[in-house]
């Protein structure tokens, strides 16, 4: 019977270890993740004044802000960061990829704002 409740004591602290080590590890990669969009804020904003621009919107910019608790790893590589337009997180945001490719750093791809909900502000 000791042997049993042993076992299990030792199986249950070994999981415990085992998660709490995962959890450290995912916490450090999201650390270097924001770390790296940080590091390359002008990248994602001067994608999103260009695609702002593209787009036919002659409203002025005044703030971008990059929502660093939505940071996340992308399957396909890259990081996925969530920005919004002139503070109005319902609808402004932009949903991104920052890529990198032979040590420079680009935006891939991403969803835009609905411009016909946009607000002057000043």
């Amino acid at each position: 019977m000791k042997i049993i409740i042993s076992s299990v004591v030792i199986i249950a602290i070994l999981l415990g270890g085992g998660l709490v080590y995962a959890h450290e590890k995912q916490a450090a990669f999201h650390q270097e993740m924001v770390k790296t969009v940080k590091e390359n804020k002008s990248v994602i904003f001067n994608y999103i004044k260009r695609d702002y621009k593209k787009n036919g919107n002659n409203r002025k910019i005044s703030v971008i802000e990059i929502d660093y608790s939505k940071i996340d790893h992308n399957p396909m590589g890259g990081i996925n960061v969530v920005a919004y337009v002139n503070k109005d997180a319902e609808n402004q945001d932009y949903s991104l990829t920052l890529g990198k490719a032979d040590g420079k750093v680009f935006v891939e791809g991403g969803a835009g704002v609905n411009f016909d909900k946009i607000e002057d502000q000043k």
